[in-house]
């Protein structure tokens, strides 16, 4: 029997997903965070979009597993930059086409919308990424030079650079899509 773990915070998913997947025959283990996993799987379903981790971090801990992602382009994008054990996003996916995610053998093609997010999202600097994981908490520009060591007047130059990046017109706006795309604070330096 094939092993597969299924990770999402939101138990009733978690739960219904792994249901799924017992159908086809798979060993199933169900996990609220990747920590609880005791043992190595060669496939994990991941719930990008119910997660209190940062999606970046989330992945890397996964890294030894070939992921099926559930969840929005956005915030796969923002999460998979420099990860490259991405098989599937499937923001609107049916039973049946999770099930063939995680059954076949090899990798489809990413969509063009997540194509798209993903090459925003590899031009933001890891900096600039550090800006929008405090912007998703909501910390003014002062408070978020204090945590990265910075001046106030870096911190502006990045939101800056962040609102062209993304056609956006304020700093709101870019609170707005770091916590959409699952963008958090990795921990206070203070």
């Amino acid at each position: 029997m094939r092993r597969v773990a299924v990770i999402s915070e939101h138990i009733l998913l978690r739960q219904s997903i792994a249901q799924l997947l017992r159908t086809q025959r798979l060993d199933v283990i169900e996990a609220a965070h990747p920590a609880a996993l005791r043992t190595s799987v060669p496939k994990t379903v991941l719930d990008l979009d119910h997660t209190s981790i940062d999606g970046q971090e989330l992945l890397k801990q996964l890294a030894n597993t070939t992921l099926v992602v559930l969840g929005s382009a956005a915030r796969l994008a923002a999460a998979s930059d420099g990860v490259a054990h991405i098989e599937l996003e499937t923001p609107r996916t049916t039973p049946a086409a999770l099930v063939a995610a995680v059954t076949r053998q090899r990798s489809p093609q990413p969509s063009p919308e997540l194509t798209h997010a993903h090459h925003q999202w590899a031009a933001v600097t890891p900096r600039q990424r550090d800006v929008l994981r405090w912007l998703a908490i909501g910390l003014d520009n002062r408070a978020i030079a204090v945590e990265m060591h910075v001046t106030a007047r870096a911190v502006k130059a990045h939101v800056s650079a962040l609102l062209a990046h993304f056609a956006l017109e304020t700093r709101t706006d870019l609170a707005l899509l770091a916590e959409s795309a699952g963008v958090r604070p990795l921990q206070s330096r203070r």
